[in-house]
Formats: C-alpha cells, structure tokens, sequence
C-alpha cells in the first residue's frame, strides 16, 4: 500500500460534502507542501498510525514521543501537530461523521468506546504484531475498494470503515474496563464524558451532570474517580481550560471573547477561573505558549 488513496467527496443537498480519506504516511512526508506545519485542528476525525519513523506529536498541548507501533485517534476540534524526524511508514484514515453515522449503532461506536472524545484520558496506543496484520488488511480492502469504485460504493467503505474501528473499540476500547468492574461505573463515566464534551460551555459544575444523569453530585464524583483516576469535577475545569487553549491559541482569541464563549459572568471571573487552574495569567500563558512553554 504504498501509492496515495484518493479523496472521496460526495456532495449533497445539505450543501457540505461527505468525505473519506486514506493516504499513505510516505505521500504525507513527500508532498510536505501540503502539511501544515503549525498546530492546527480539523472538523472530522483522524486516525494517524505509524508504523515506523520517529517524532514528536503535540495533542491538545501535550507532548508524546512518536513510537513505532502506535496509533493516535483525533476527535473533531483536537488541536494538534505532528512532527517527525526520519521518514515515516504508517496511514492517515480521515472520516467526517455524516459520512460515517447514518446509523445509530455507528453513532454509538464513536461516542461509547473511549477512542474519540477523551480530551482528559487522551493517550496513543502501541499497536501489536497481531493488531496490525488484521487493520493492514481492512485498510488493504478500503484501498481496492478505492480503487475501483463499484457497486454500493459508499456503502460497502462505510462498512469496511466500521469493521475497522470495532477491531480497534476491541484492541483499545473499553471492553476491558466494563469487565474489570461493574457496568454502571463504565457506562455514568462514559455517558458523563459524553455529556461533557456537549455541554461544557453551558454547564461547569457538577451538580449540573448529575442532574442530567440522575445521580447525585457526591456519586458521581465518586463514580468518575473511581474510574478515571480523577473526579468529575476535575474533568469539567480541565475540559473548560482546554478550549480556553484552544481559543487562545488558534484563534487567537481575548480573554473576553473567550469568557463570553465559555459562558462566564465575565473577563475577570474568567481570568481567575483561568489562573487557579493552570498557575498562569491568561496574558502570561500566551506569551509562555509563543516562547515555546506549549502547556
């Protein structure tokens, strides 16, 4: 697999375009001209796996060396850079969600299984021997299929597109986790994270999640600790500074307009929020971010 694999785009009367993408990590690294070279975030999801190479990949302001073996899933709006030192060997698979979710079952794959919208766990995974010879050859399938545009076209890569990602929601996913305790923690964590990623700027504090999933604010706390290491409460302030980053730094947004987008009464309770979070002023993490602090 080794030649580019086009872009499909199938325009519709929603006046966007549905799009799936596979390319090769070599093309990448040869037409660099069409990277970009900054942090940087897109509107659909990707899937980076490199198979060899070495690097750094900055995600959502933290750093991971680039290991061979491993695989990186990017959810909408994740800002991010990647950076290699050696020529890369791996693939690039990029999804919009209305090209993927025309079910509700695709839907749930996305959201349940922890490899898309964990800001606060965000991690890359080592891929093994085993793993990879099965998603080499699922992403040998999508590539003939590509290549041939056939019958039930869109159809059949949708299909070859969601054997992928359950392979992966198995390697990766929470299966494991819902095994080693009960299925009530794994499913409020899982459906508080989820809420999360929806409601942050309209509610930060815990009560609000609690009410929504009919718990009480001390359960779920609990519950969420118990799972992820931190409680709920933890998740909301980070989720809330994280797109306070984002805002600061591809946006290139005011504390102002970042209060106002975030929901806060106004720049001052912002700017106090901000520092008690993160130790800085919002006007000293910027100028520490551009000197090359990326925290």
């Amino acid at each position: 697999m080794k030649e580019n694999i086009p872009v499909i785009e199938m325009a519709d009367s929603k006046e966007h375009s549905l799009q799936f993408e596979l390319q090769t990590m070599e093309y990448i690294d040869e037409h660099r001209h069409n990277r970009i070279d900054h942090p940087h975030k897109h509107d659909y999801f990707v899937i980076i796996w490199m198979k060899s190479g070495e690097g750094k990949h900055m995600v959502d302001f933290q750093e991971f060396v680039v290991e061979q073996q491993s695989i990186f899933f990017l959810t909408p709006g994740q800002v991010h850079q990647l950076q290699t030192a050696t020529h890369p060997d791996g693939y690039v698979l990029s999804f919009h969600n209305d090209f993927f979710c025309t079910t509700e079952s695709q839907r749930e794959l996305l959201l349940q299984t922890g490899l898309f919208y964990n800001c606060s766990q965000f991690k890359p995974y080592p891929v093994l021997p085993e793993q990879a010879a099965m998603l080499e050859k699922l992403l040998g399938l999508m590539q003939a299929e590509l290549n041939k545009v056939d019958y039930m076209h869109y159809e059949s890569l949708r299909g070859l597109l969601q054997l992928f990602l359950i392979q992966c929601s198995r390697f990766w996913g929470h299966s494991e986790e819902a095994s080693s305790i009960s299925s009530r923690p794994a499913w409020l964590t899982r459906r508080f994270l989820n809420l999360l990623e929806t409601n942050y700027r309209k509610h930060t504090k815990v009560n609000d999640y609690a009410a929504m999933l009919v718990v009480t604010p001390n359960h779920l706390n609990e519950t969420i600790k118990k799972t992820t290491g931190f409680p709920a409460s933890d998740h909301i302030k980070k989720r809330v500074i994280l797109e306070a980053k984002r805002m600061a730094v591809l946006e290139n947004s005011s504390a102002k307009e970042i209060a106002h987008s975030l929901g806060f009464d106004d720049e001052a309770h912002f700017s106090k929020y901000f520092k008690n979070n993160t130790g800085l002023t919002f006007s000293k993490y910027r100028i520490s971010y551009y000197l090359g602090g990326r925290t």
